[in-house]
């Protein structure tokens, strides 16, 4: 019984043994599986596990520029001058600067597409203000009249007349167009309406031109080969001469094609 006994208790030592090795072998295993490290997440610009950086931050932008405050002319004529150009350039931002929410309608009403070669007449001043005069190439016409305590700051233009060529369609009134641009001063729209020589001789002939209020007639005849003669009186005979007028010209450009004084 001591040797079987015996060799009994040794199996069964030995069996407990390798079964507590195994054991921990087993536990050894499970603690390295749960050992690994928890995953980061990368912040904003920051190497991520992979080494790979992520997208760096652009620096703050500055604000853009402030555009540069307005400025207006100082002197009548410049504001004048001003004035023309932003309206002829369709600018009405800067129109609207210079002249009164009335003047500025006044602008935009004005009807048809105007020549755009304006230049300056005149300027005459009168208590507190300038009545600033620009033609353009065909002898249309605007007066602004700009109040001198606001050169050189918005809306300074304070009234506004407009006085746009016509041609039209019967000689008398043909006529008498012509007349009173020569009575103005407005050769470009006598231009407009005459042939150049009827001009010339017109101009050079009659330098006085009548002032303040003044007494115009005309009075039209045919005249054959399709003339219609016109007879300019001035101020109740001061000044007479006859104009001879195209009649298939009529409503057209330069229908004015003779003068006889």
């Amino acid at each position: 019984m001591s040797a079987r006994m015996a060799l009994t208790s040794g199996i069964a030592a030995a069996l407990v043994l390798l079964s507590g090795c195994a054991a921990d072998k087993h536990a050894g295993h499970a603690g390295q599986a749960g050992s690994a490290e928890p995953a980061t997440t990368a912040g904003f610009g920051e190497a991520t596990n992979g080494g790979t950086p992520g997208p760096s931050a652009q620096p703050p932008q500055p604000p853009p520029a402030s555009p540069p405050a307005a400025t207006y002319p100082t002197t009548a004529r410049a504001y004048a001058e001003a004035t023309v150009a932003a309206w002829s350039a369709g600018d009405l931002s800067r129109l609207g600067d210079l002249t009164t929410a009335e003047v500025d309608e006044q602008f935009i009403e004005i009807p048809g597409k105007l020549a755009t070669d304006w230049i300056h007449y005149r300027c005459d001043g009168v208590a507190g203000s300038n009545y600033c005069t620009l033609r353009n190439g065909v002898g249309d016409s605007v007066t602004l009249r700009v109040t001198n305590q606001y050169l050189g700051k918005p809306h300074a233009v304070v009234a506004l007349t407009v006085s746009l060529t016509t041609y039209p369609a019967t000689g008398e009134l043909y006529a008498r167009e012509f007349v009173r641009a020569w009575a103005t001063g407005n050769t470009p729209r006598m231009r407009a309406l005459a042939r150049p020589d009827v001009v010339v001789a017109v101009n050079n002939a009659y330098q006085d031109r009548p002032q303040g209020t003044w007494a115009l007639g005309a009075k039209g005849e045919h005249g054959g080969a399709g003339l219609l003669l016109v007879h300019i009186d001035i101020n109740e005979g001061a000044i007479t001469y006859t104009l001879e007028v195209g009649t298939t010209l009529l409503g057209t450009p330069k229908a004015i094609v003779g003068y006889d004084a």
